[in-house]
């Protein structure tokens, strides 16, 4: 018989603004969003393994059985899913000093948001691990990813932030940013999904970023969080999006994808896959239309992406 213990929740994340350069040090908007991930601990009355199952929006989707003595996966339908999530909860009982926490665990995981998405599966299942271990994110998240900690800080907040690494390391405010047109904005999944970890991974071996790049971007974030009309916004996005442009040696996503698109689009995350956010100037039927007759059916207006 399974005993009831402890659940978690942590959200989603985008970031509409500064993308790659956070990792510089530039000032970033970050959005908490309205989907996330739970974690949900049972104890088991025999046994000394941990049993781990994960739905995804409602469907099961992993389960594994593994031996936190050391470390050995029992069974699994997913080996590779399996080792990743070994990876965290080794470097999360490294961090607290035993293991003690995960055996005889029976754990079940819900993502309520399909995993393509790239909205953040991974950060906020960190996030409620170290929360289950009583350990700091942000140290587990360095320890397994090489990413800027945006997500983590995004997973546990309740608002929008500007978010940027300090010398002694992140360092976040959450603020009131629901515009006054965000009824004309909207995210559309463009079908590509990208692996964060190696598109940061690729950007650190290649990018030349100049001191001015840091401070216009961080101009820029600044400048969206305040816009109160839709024009200035839109023109801050593109100036956004053709300071990436140059400094990865990609087109700009409407140059290459939406050149007749009535709108702005800008990319977010890594570039080329996941979610991109638009802005409206047509009925939302007429956007619909637009997207989906290059393939894409998934378009989700702000208010209903994002946790304000």
């Amino acid at each position: 018989m399974e005993k009831a213990g402890k659940r978690f929740h942590s959200n989603g994340k985008l970031l509409l603004s500064g993308e790659y350069l956070v990792l510089h040090g530039a000032l970033s908007l970050a959005v908490p969003a309205s989907f996330g991930q739970s974690l949900e601990i049972f104890n088991m009355e025999h046994g000394s393994t941990l049993l781990w199952e994960s739905r995804v929006v409602s469907k099961p989707w992993f389960h594994c059985e593994m031996d936190p003595g050391n470390w050995q996966i029992i069974k699994t339908d997913q080996p590779d899913t399996a080792r990743s999530l070994v990876q965290i909860l080794k470097a999360a009982a490294e961090i607290r000093g035993d293991t003690g926490w995960l055996r005889g665990k029976q754990v079940k995981t819900e993502v309520e948001f399909d995993i393509e998405w790239g909205l953040g599966s991974s950060s906020s299942l960190i996030s409620n691990i170290a929360w289950w271990a009583g350990i700091d994110p942000f140290r587990l998240s360095r320890a397994v990813s090489s990413g800027s900690g945006y997500d983590i800080a995004c997973a546990r907040s309740d608002r929008p932030l500007l978010y940027r690494i300090g010398n002694a390391g992140p360092e976040y405010k959450a603020i009131d940013f629901l515009p006054p047109f965000h009824d004309q904005l909207a995210f559309v999944h463009l079908g590509r999904k990208q692996d964060s970890a190696s598109s940061v991974k690729n950007y650190l071996n290649k990018a030349l970023v100049r001191e001015q790049d840091l401070s216009s971007i961080s101009r820029i974030t600044e400048g969206l969080s305040r816009a109160g009309e839709l024009n200035e916004f839109e023109l801050l996005v593109k100036e956004h999006e053709q300071i990436l442009s140059d400094i990865l040696g990609n087109p700009p996503v409407k140059h290459g994808l939406f050149p007749d698109y009535p709108g702005e689009v800008k990319s977010l995350g890594a570039w080329g896959g996941d979610f991109v956010m638009i802005t409206m100037h047509q009925e939302w039927q007429a956007v619909r239309e637009y997207f989906s007759a290059k393939g894409m059916e998934t378009i989700i207006p702000y208010n209903k992406m994002v946790k304000t």
